[in-house]
């Protein structure tokens, strides 16, 4: 590859890639130098979702699409972190990918707010084939941004979360969950492909802890 014309690699993979592969090649590169043990920048956090076949049932996917944003709300919680942008994005079996975003004006780290916005962008999206795959992921990531609700109890709400946060760590993902999510029958909770590696150590959270695939 190092000593592949430049011009030749442009002409079989373009200009941006034949650039980039000369460049590889010749052992350039641009990229800052990361140290091992330099925590990295996570820019997202997000998980999706393949079902067992396709569907065109808008609540099936409404169902999955609140299962995934209360994961994503508890692995922000977990690492203290809040966003403010929401990214759909849905998948067909022919791998027709469509993927939306929106920005929201106030911070947030919990499944059921990331729910409903993602709710809202797809109730603004027209399902034109049926759906194979579901994601949904949080961006615009600050640590420790909690906005405070108005004409709510907000120390309630937090005793809350934490609450909620300590029984699924012990005893399980979705053991207290809500009604909507009865449909999806739990013999096939692991029939898809989750984005996460492996539980955390120690606990049967499936959103507990740090091991998991931060998008970057």
């Amino acid at each position: 590859l190092g000593g592949a014309p430049r011009a030749l690699l442009r002409a079989h993979f373009g200009f941006f890639w034949g650039e980039l592969l000369a460049d590889m090649g010749q052992g350039k590169d641009a990229s800052p130098v990361v140290s091992c043990v330099q925590e990295p920048v996570i820019k997202s956090m997000g998980h999706s979702y393949t079902l067992e076949r396709d569907t065109w049932d808008l609540e099936k996917v409404q169902a999955h699409l609140l299962r995934l944003s209360l994961m994503v709300g508890r692995r922000l919680r977990a690492e203290e972190y809040a966003g403010r942008t929401i990214r759909l994005t849905l998948r067909s079996s022919d791998f027709c990918t469509v993927c939306r975003h929106r920005t929201f004006p106030r911070w947030f780290h919990h499944g059921r707010e990331i729910y409903q916005g993602a709710r809202h962008i797809l109730q603004a999206l027209p399902l034109k084939r049926p759906v194979r795959m579901i994601g949904v992921a949080v961006a615009n990531l600050a640590k420790g941004a909690c906005q405070r609700e108005l004409f709510v109890d907000n120390d309630r709400l937090r005793a809350l979360e934490e609450g909620e946060d300590a029984v699924l760590d012990r005893f399980g993902e979705f053991v207290i969950a809500p009604a909507a999510l009865l449909r999806l029958r739990q013999a096939r909770r692991e029939e898809g492909k989750w984005t996460f590696i492996s539980a955390p150590q120690g606990s049967r959270s499936l959103a507990g802890g740090r091991r998991f695939i931060l998008t970057r």
